[in-house]
């Protein structure tokens, strides 16, 4: 494999991985629907073989390590419903849940990680596609360590933002467009919450090319954007049509239709069995994430051409593939990219 290549001049020339735009047909085990209250929960798993479960709960298991989560405070807004919610842990990590109002009015959940220690900086996560920001809580206690308060948001259709697992993938009127815009939002609560400390935003998949559309109109609220298994969105149609097929057809013959997440089969098996991961996108979600403003030169001259952008993707390491947040070398991909957000943040 190519070793990392010079970052491109703008975000439109960079060719990287391919996004999960792909959901083959789920296995029998995600048939059946979960309550709402699962929304705040972890992954549940249902494994279909003895193998498959013991991976799914082993990486349950790295995901909640020493977690033992209470409520210590709420807050309602004017109209009765929760706002915030502060569930906290002992072992240095707290995790604060809230609801916040989306550029159309849409209630949009998101979630605050902090250390015991003061933080450096804040990293603002953009989710991918058929996922949730809840699925980053490695990451998180990854970057807790390093001097960084976290933050992040369940996408339209996503995660708790979505209402019911009935909901799931249905970006409402908004539609995909409004994703940037509610990333916006949560970016100036967080200037007002934690002021002084530099933001640098990470997107992953489908949440780096809503980064890549957030940085044309915002990027004077930013002080670092990292792109993770990103590509160009002109070149994203080309990308898709020389996978030829699903995004699973290069790891044939696979194991599960979701190999090409990472080679982590414990990774692959949580997904699986998580009920909010692997659904389809619907209301002309999907087909908006083709032609965005990114692709426009004219509109990428809007960014500030001091933003400090990182790109990373399955192509920069080798063997690695989609997911590298969640790769067999893991700590060697979350080492680089902390060595650079401190080089952003000045420390």
């Amino acid at each position: 494999m190519a070793t990392p290549p010079k970052a491109p001049d703008s975000i439109s020339t960079l060719v990287a991985d391919l996004d999960p735009r792909t959901s083959p047909v789920r296995p029998a085990a995600r048939a059946a629907a979960p309550t709402e209250a699962r929304a705040m929960t972890l992954a549940r798993f249902k494994m279909e073989s003895p193998q498959g479960r013991a991976n799914g709960l082993s990486f349950h298991k790295a995901l909640t390590r020493r977690q033992s989560f209470r409520v210590v405070g709420a807050e309602r807004d004017s109209g009765g419903t929760p706002a915030m919610t502060m569930i906290e842990d002992d072992d240095d990590l707290a995790e604060q849940a809230f609801i916040y109002g989306g550029t159309d009015g849409v209630s949009v959940a998101a979630y605050r990680w902090s250390g015991r220690q003061p933080a450096r900086f804040v990293v603002q996560i953009a989710h991918g596609m058929a996922e949730h920001a809840r699925r980053y809580i490695p990451v998180v206690r990854d970057l807790i360590p390093a001097g960084a308060m976290v933050y992040a948001n369940d996408h339209r259709g996503h995660g708790r933002t979505a209402g019911s697992v009935e909901a799931l993938g249905d970006f409402g009127e908004g539609g995909y467009d409004a994703m940037p815009e509610d990333m916006a939002i949560l970016t100036r609560r967080i200037r007002e919450e934690q002021p002084g400390l530099p933001i640098i935003l990470l997107g992953h998949s489908m949440g780096s090319f809503a980064a890549q559309v957030y940085a044309l109109d915002h990027s004077d609220l930013i002080d670092g954007l990292v792109l993770s298994g990103s590509t160009a969105i002109d070149e994203f149609a080309k990308a898709r049509a020389k996978a030829g097929g699903t995004l699973n057809t290069p790891f044939e013959p696979s194991r599960t239709p979701y190999d090409w997440l990472s080679r982590d089969p414990a990774v692959v098996d949580a997904y699986i069995a998580d009920p909010y991961c692997g659904f389809q996108g619907r209301n002309r979600s999907a087909s908006q994430l083709a032609g965005q403003r990114a692709a426009d030169p004219e509109q990428l001259k809007r960014i500030r051409p001091d933003l400090p952008i990182y790109l990373f993707a399955g192509d920069f390491y080798p063997g690695g593939r989609h997911e590298m947040l969640n790769e067999t070398n893991r700590d060697e991909v979350i080492a680089n990219l902390v060595r650079w957000m401190n080089r952003v943040v000045g420390s």
